[in-house]
């Protein structure tokens, strides 16, 4: 499943700025037997990618941008560079009912466009031997779908996940920041991710809608 937004259109969403300030939220499950509060769920933002690598920095100038400002309960922002196991490794301490990763996505569309994703996952246990090895042997896992194999290899990847994603103009240059279109697309791309994971803490993800 995949959605665009574009760069130029940031529409102000009445249900997510409920979401943002904690009004409406309603985690879903039932207290425990002594009565008490239901659990709340637990989303993780993760921005990855490369700051020195011009557009690749975009996903962590995300998490910057949502770590500046108060995050609904059950929603936490963290960034992970370019080092994808150590999101991985994030999931096997910590359990999480939905995860959300931003990065630089090149799919052929408008510099700036805004994606959301729900990616394909690898079955790594399906691969030839000699494949799995390979796989294996990569312990960065820079790209977000290796993070996503190796997590639901290990059975961590939550049941919601998606990955927002913003295309790039240029991710080959060696150089700091990120060109003024996917800059101006940022905003956007925050705000896409906390909107999806505040739809997964409130149990409504819906992938395919």
């Amino acid at each position: 499943m995949e959605g665009d937004r574009g760069p130029g259109g940031v529409a102000r969403h009445g249900r997510l700025s409920r979401l943002v300030d904690g009004r409406g939220l309603r985690p879903p499950g039932g207290g425990d037997l002594r009565g008490g509060p239901p659990r709340v769920r637990r989303v993780l933002v993760a921005g990855v990618g490369n700051v020195l690598r011009a557009d690749d920095g975009v996903g962590p100038r995300v998490a910057d941008l949502l770590r500046s400002r108060p995050m609904p309960d059950g929603v936490v922002v963290e960034e992970f560079g370019t080092g994808g196991i150590h999101l991985v490794q994030a999931l096997m301490e910590t359990r999480y009912d939905g995860l959300v990763v931003v990065d630089c996505v090149d799919r052929d569309r408008a510099p700036g466009v805004v994606m959301v994703i729900r990616p394909e996952v690898l079955d790594v246990g399906g691969l030839r031997p000699i494949a799995r090895f390979d796989f294996l042997a990569d312990m960065h896992y820079t790209k977000p779908e290796r993070a996503f194999a190796l997590a639901k290899a290990l059975g961590v990847l939550p049941a919601d996940f998606a990955l927002v994603g913003v295309q790039p103009v240029d991710a080959d240059s060696l150089r700091e920041g990120l060109t003024p279109t996917v800059a101006a697309a940022a905003e956007l791309a925050a705000e896409t991710a906390l909107e999806v994971a505040c739809s997964m803490v409130e149990g409504a993800w819906n992938p395919t809608g």
